[in-house]
């Protein structure tokens, strides 16, 4: 034995696909056969019957399970088997342009693109045309943008104390990189507020 855990099948009883899972199951690779012991299912409270020519696996509440059929001195259990999907992109076969493959390799700059082709660092690399982008990337421009522009022309005051700005928020107890905590004391009145005029 080399290992236990869990193990999960499916099988479909009167036309229903169930998703069975077994707990406990022990790995041992030189059985030639897969076996589920009876005694160990009769300890979760499931029933099993036999006839002469299959058997049956009920829960408590009598719902069929899982169905099997004789074979010899034991009883077989149809699983269903998953046809496994496999997904491949032929790039061997079909070079693509540079801008194509910035966009595969997750929007990668262009300087490490180029040394991967030029170097063959990666099977299969395939640019069609020259070693460069068409045109600048737009996902990558608006990924690197501080800030989105401002749209709106927006109001400018055109009279003395128009708009004031008002800091209520007293020092930070964490400094900025130039040392600042955020807190003008020259501006400070009785209040404890600041007041900025701007100008028009």
């Amino acid at each position: 034995m080399l290992g236990k855990g869990k193990v999960k099948i499916h099988v479909t009883v009167n036309g229903v696909s169930k998703n069975i899972t077994f707990d406990d199951v022990l790995y041992i690779p030189d059985l030639r056969s897969n076996l589920i012991s009876l005694s160990k299912l009769g300890e979760k409270g499931v029933r099993v019957l036999f006839d002469e020519y299959k058997a049956q696996i009920k829960t408590v509440s009598g719902d069929i399970v899982i169905k099997a059929k004789r074979s010899g001195r034991l009883y077989e259990v149809e699983v269903n088997v998953p046809t496994p999907a496999i997904f491949v992109t032929q790039a061997k076969r079909k070079p693509v342009p540079f801008d194509t493959w910035h966009h595969r390799l997750g929007h990668t700059g262009t300087n490490t693109i180029c040394k991967m082709a030029t170097k063959n660092l990666v099977n299969g690399l395939n640019i069609l045309g020259e070693l460069t982008m068409r045109e600048r990337c737009k996902d990558c421009i608006f990924g690197k943008h501080t800030k989105h522009p401002f749209n709106n022309q927006g109001y400018r005051e055109t009279k003395v104390l128009e708009r004031i700005h008002v800091n209520i928020w007293r020092p930070s107890q964490t400094l900025s990189a130039g040392g600042a905590d955020g807190d003008d004391k020259s501006k400070i009145g009785n209040s404890g507020m600041s007041f900025y005029q701007r100008q028009g």
